[in-house]
């Protein structure tokens, strides 16, 4: 696990410290408590705020642990569940090596030359898909090349008492809702994007300019290259009659469906193709 150096002296950490009583241990509860989601394989849990003290190690009272946790903008609660604020954002690419590994491994290799055509996107059918695959929601393997995500699949913990700052452009989050709109305008416009939708789109956004190809390339260099990857990205799902509805079997595709981690992984590895478009 790769800890940023200012993590400990982060405002997020410092209020923490003094949110338990200046308890110096504080970084090493949000640390634990990150080693449990990766462990885990998740960043929502159903758990009691004494389950939230066990998993940090804290020896205090689990309530005012819990509070401080919240305020200081580590975890948030609905209900009965516990979700570790950032957690997912900052390891986009350990969870698409999850889902990678789900679905039996990766396929097989695309040679550099292949990758230059498809512009750093999964080989489906380039001419009708600028280079991102397609597929019906089989529940079988994906029909195009997987990222190789395992150069960047370290926890790393930093910014905003989240993971290692890569110093990457900020996420575009209007100008990338815009193309959204422009390839897929019957779907649900999001009219409020801000928490958890806003936060898994950056993540999106985080993985397209840190994740590698198999040619070890990484699939966006810069600002202008992602937004292009997106633009890609957001046509070929439009391509898709059932994520569009076009084939009327389901209605529930939007912005925020398409940018969480595992629809997004699906998306990309040619689940919603159209049957007979290969």
């Amino acid at each position: 696990m790769i800890v940023d150096p200012d993590f400990v002296d982060h405002w997020k950490t410092r209020m923490l410290v003094a949110l338990l009583g200046d308890d110096e241990l504080a970084p090493l509860y949000v640390i634990r408590l990150w080693a449990h989601c990766q462990n885990r394989r998740t960043w929502v849990f159903d758990l009691p705020a004494a389950g939230l003290k066990g998993i940090c190690r804290f020896s205090g009272d689990s309530d005012k642990f819990e509070q401080a946790m919240v305020e200081s903008g580590f975890v948030s609660r609905k209900g009965g569940e516990i979700t570790v604020i950032g957690w997912e954002e900052y390891n986009a690419a350990l969870i698409a090596a999850w889902t990678n590994g789900g679905k039996g491994g990766r396929p097989r290799k695309v040679a550099a030359e292949d990758s230059e055509k498809t512009h750093g996107l999964p080989e489906g059918n380039p001419q009708d898909t600028h280079g991102l695959p397609m597929g019906e929601p089989i529940g079988g393997e994906g029909m195009g090349e997987e990222p190789n995500t395992s150069a960047n699949a370290e926890v790393a913990t930093g910014d905003a008492g989240s993971p290692a700052k890569d110093r990457l452009p900020n996420c575009p989050h209007q100008e990338l809702i815009d193309l959204y709109a422009k390839h897929l305008p019957e779907l649900p416009y999001p009219r409020i994007w801000e928490g958890e939708r806003q936060n898994a789109m950056r993540a999106r956004w985080r993985w397209v300019l840190t994740a590698k190809q198999k040619n070890g390339q990484p699939y966006a260099t810069d600002e202008a290259s992602a937004v292009a990857w997106f633009d890609r990205f957001f046509a070929y799902a439009a391509k898709s009659d059932f994520l569009s509805g076009r084939n009327g079997k389901w209605s529930g595709c939007d912005l925020g469906w398409l940018v969480k981690a595992e629809n997004f992984a699906k998306v990309v590895q040619g689940n919603y193709e159209n049957k007979g478009s290969k």
